[in-house]
């Protein structure tokens, strides 16, 4: 006898435009429109990732990871380049420039490292020509919040603890770390799709061996890193046990032993071993190394002396903790670009067209002395270097119509002359410079800028900068 079942089509399958197929549904475990996180320290302790962050290398590992993306300057780059376009560009980065504390807030973003996800709430206001703009970004907890089965956010509170309330739209912006796939034995791990996989979750386990050791460590010290005090009496002889009682209590009474002698009176200090203070000082050691790797991709940017040294941290600083923080910059920079910025034409009904974009002008860790010295031994090898390219990695643009076009030209006397294809004003000295500032008042805003930069940059920099853009040998 043959049992006819239903079966899901094995052979065919209509395809639709924006629709998963392996999704929630397909799994056995979310049956009900529910996705919670799954984080393994959270399940432990809800209030872990505050443990775990007063944990003085973790949090030493986060703030230098951290602050290599918020200390960055940024620009608004126009999506096209016209007056219309650098104009709507020109509004977004004075919304962003208005922003109470922006380093702080892109640091709270990137708390998705360490929690896998971090939730910002926009809070928006309103300017005097009624222009809808993002007042203030509020860091919220992820615990606070859960998702539906099609990625949609809901925050718990006493009115639904379970399901969550509905949030409105422009309200949370979510940053998600590291997002990881389920295996279909193991279906709830699909949750790390919307709460990320954070370093606290990878280094849990690293943590408690490391609160077990150090637990360990100030036990075996309580015990054993205070010399022993060894007094000796006459067998028989209680006055004297009490006289020499009498001493070591006088000593605050710290590890004493007391025994009966048969010459007579005497006191030892003895002290003891420290190599299991050692062992346990090699582990701590050896967990933290571990916790420097798993956020700074090495130990050398926190060890110099015994295990590293500053020559070794400066090159780990440009390569492999670059490329970590070039992927941080470029995290940042999409969620921006992907929820604020649109957010910000959707509620004043922009043109979608005119979206620009956000983007840090400048990389963590980049020595533009060696930059332009590298593009100048590649130019010399026949490698094509264009104006583009320094713009690229230093955030130097190119000069536009109007503004004033220096030279540098070297002297016999090993000194640079300086000359302006306009202008009046000499820019070797302040006092040029600032007439100049002042003669730019009814220029563009950029080009006041330039000419504040100008106290600040070597002109040997500079000059260097201008010859490589310009193609001079």
């Amino acid at each position: 006898m043959i049992l006819n079942r239903p079966r899901a089509p094995r052979w065919t399958a209509d395809f639709e435009v924006g629709r998963r197929v392996a999704d929630f549904r397909r799994f056995f475990a979310f049956w009900i429109d529910l996705v919670e996180d799954v984080d393994l320290a959270a399940s432990k302790d809800p209030n872990i990732h505050v443990k775990m962050m007063r944990d003085p290398q973790i949090y030493a590992c986060f703030q230098i990871r951290a602050y290599a993306t918020a200390s960055l300057p940024w620009a608004i780059v126009p999506a096209i380049d016209d007056d219309i376009g650098k104009s709507y560009a020109k509004r977004v980065e004075g919304m962003f420039q208005e922003m109470p504390n922006l380093p702080s807030v892109i640091k709270n973003i990137l708390l998705s490292v360490p929690m896998g996800l971090s939730i910002q709430e926009v809070v928006w206001w309103y300017k005097d020509d009624l222009t809808i703009y993002p007042y203030r970004l509020w860091p919220v907890h992820k615990d606070r919040f859960v998702f539906d089965l099609d990625g949609r956010l809901a925050l718990r509170s006493p009115v639904d603890v379970f399901w969550g309330e509905s949030v409105p739209d422009y309200t949370f912006m979510p940053h998600v770390s590291d997002q990881l796939p389920g295996s279909f034995y193991t279906p709830y791990e699909e949750a790390r799709q919307f709460f990320g996989f954070g370093l606290n979750d990878v280094l849990y386990p690293t943590w408690m061996a490391k609160q077990i050791i150090l637990r360990m460590d100030l036990r075996y010290l309580e015990r054993f890193a205070n010399a022993y005090r060894i007094g000796r009496y006459p067998r028989r002889n209680e006055e004297g046990r009490e006289r020499i009682q009498q001493l070591f209590d006088d000593l605050m009474r710290d590890q004493v032993l007391l025994f009966p002698s048969d010459e007579g009176y005497d006191l030892d200090i003895v002290e003891l071993s420290q190599g299991g203070h050692s062992s346990f000082q090699s582990m701590l050691d050896y967990l933290d190394r571990q916790i420097s790797k798993a956020y700074l991709g090495s130990t050398l940017l926190l060890d110099i002396g015994d295990v590293g040294s500053y020559s070794l941290g400066r090159v780990h600083e440009r390569t492999t903790f670059g490329r970590i923080a070039e992927y941080d910059h470029n995290a940042v920079a999409s969620t921006f670009n992907n929820y604020l910025i649109p957010w910000i034409f959707a509620l004043n009904a922009w043109p979608k067209k005119y979206i620009p974009r956000f983007e840090f002008t400048m990389k963590e860790s980049q020595n533009i002395n060696e930059l332009v010295e590298s593009l100048r031994v590649l130019q010399s090898m026949g490698f094509r270097v264009s104006a583009e390219m320094i713009t690229e990695q230093t955030g130097f643009r190119e000069a536009r119509e109007g503004e004033h076009i220096l030279t540098f030209e070297p002297q016999e006397d090993g000194n640079l002359s300086v000359q302006q294809q306009a202008g009046e004003h000499d820019l070797t000295s302040p006092e040029g410079r600032q007439a100049m500032i002042q003669d730019a008042a009814s220029q563009s805003k950029e080009l006041r800028e330039l000419m504040k930069r100008l106290d600040r940059i070597e002109y040997l920099l500079l000059r260097r900068q201008l010859r490589v853009a310009t193609g001079a040998a």
